[in-house]
């Protein structure tokens, strides 16, 4: 039995829903479906000049399965240059790492990954007295919490700013790992 997929992390979702070739008449069975977390591994790599290692921790995945996202996803882009296929942006198994709101009026929380900076009114009561939210007892785990490497032992402090998974081992390189801290 296959080992069942990890959710994959995505930073926003794609700006757009997919591209038509120019030129010609697309039909609908000539459509290329690409995947939000191959979307992603072709931006983190192509758009953004990340290694594989460094995406693979923004996506909170191993490098080898960064790298198969990757070709997959040249391959299909590579399909449909060639073919003259359109592209469609869409499912995956991935979550969208987005900021959470609490609404003080009817103690709602949501998100909006659209754009965060524009939340004006909560989608539920419409209240305007809208935080954004951050949990007590994350504020308690983190003073307990340390950046470690697996590979060779280093500890950073954990920041409130930055999960460890975005930083790297000044000593070896490799993706921090989050532990409780030694006593």
């Amino acid at each position: 039995m296959p080992r069942l997929k990890s959710l994959r992390r995505v930073s926003a979702k794609p700006k757009v829903k997919g591209f038509l070739p120019f030129g010609l008449d697309s039909r609908p069975e000539d459509v290329v479906f690409l995947h939000l977390e191959e979307y992603e591994a072709f931006k983190l790599c192509d758009y953004d000049s990340m290694n594989h290692l460094e995406a693979a921790a923004m996506m909170g995945i191993s490098r080898p399965t960064f790298t198969r996202i990757y070709a997959a996803a040249r391959a299909k882009i590579a399909k449909a240059f060639a073919e003259g296929r359109s592209i469609e942006i869409e499912g995956g198994k991935v979550y969208i790492d987005s900021q959470w709101f609490h609404c003080e009026d009817c103690g709602c929380y949501f998100n909006h990954f659209e754009s965060p900076h524009s939340i004006s009114n909560c989608p539920l009561c419409g209240g305007q007295d809208i935080n954004a939210f951050q949990d007590e007892s994350s504020e308690e785990q983190m003073e307990n919490q340390a950046c470690f490497c697996m590979e060779c032992g280093f500890e950073l402090d954990y920041s409130d700013l930055s999960s460890c998974r975005d930083k790297y081992c000044p000593e070896c390189h490799v993706p921090m790992q989050t532990s409780p801290r030694k006593v």
